[in-house]
């Protein structure tokens, strides 16, 4: 669980088909390759995942013989603990809404509003483009090769109100071309009451759609890209 000191060891359900390498593989070959072997010493899977788990105090043996359901490897932060620390484990000790080591680096120390040209809406582009929303079948891009998860769910589908749907002159369940100032990509429709009327929501991790948001990086802290709140247009195939 992200944000979590939890640990569980997903245990292997086949093994590599024909030439298939494991991620591991391939990035150690390639290190070995362009002279970093001594930055990659691992000669197996076993050994690279023992050196990541190490800073915890754990280790594959561990995980799969002492703990196979997982494990918390740190503890919770209690109050007791809080009064034993003299406050949070933070250089002030306190809850840092104002952070000194952001300020030191020239970044604003709090949650600030950047104003974006590429992220005004405008009558050229009325609507805003999210992404994320995960489709239960899937992590990822992973997975959609499996036939039992692809009849699940075979395409990604853009949500949209369903006002907006009827304004655009759009059909539920019918194609729709998103166009950003990146890019356009041709979708299928699903009408969404959930949604405000003003909101065109896509979901994670399908080929493609990703170059209506373009790879720019906007957060000054992060170099992250834009992928909530951009704006997009909506018509008809």
């Amino acid at each position: 669980m992200h944000g979590e000191p939890y640990m569980a060891l997903r245990r292997r359900c086949m093994e590599e088909q024909g030439e298939s390498w494991p991620d591991w593989r391939i990035w150690t070959e390639l290190a070995w390759r362009m002279g970093f072997e001594e930055q990659f010493p691992w000669r197996s899977v076993e050994e690279a995942s023992d050196w990541m788990l190490e800073p915890s105090g754990l280790n594959l043996k561990k995980l799969a013989e002492e703990n196979p359901a997982g494990i918390f490897y740190a503890k919770r932060f209690t109050a007791k603990e809080y009064e034993a620390y003299g406050g949070f484990p933070t250089s002030s000790g306190k809850v840092e809404f104002y952070s000194e080591q952001l300020a030191e680096e020239k970044v604003p120390p709090l949650p600030t509003p950047v104003e974006l040209r590429e992220l005004e809406a405008d009558s050229e582009y009325p609507l805003l483009l999210v992404s994320g929303y995960r489709i239960p079948f899937y992590t990822h891009s992973q997975l959609r090769d499996v036939k039992r998860l692809s009849e699940r769910c075979s395409e990604p589908i853009a949500e949209i109100h369903p006002s907006t749907v009827r304004r655009e002159g759009l059909e539920n369940g019918g194609l729709a071309v998103i166009e950003t100032r990146k890019d356009s990509i041709r979708i299928k429709v699903a009408a969404a009451e959930r949604l405000k009327p003003d909101v065109v929501s896509i979901p994670h991790g399908w080929p493609g759609l990703n170059r209506l948001f373009g790879f720019e990086p906007s957060d000054p802290a992060t170099g992250y890209a834009v992928f909530k709140g951009l704006p997009c247009r909506v018509r008809p195939v």
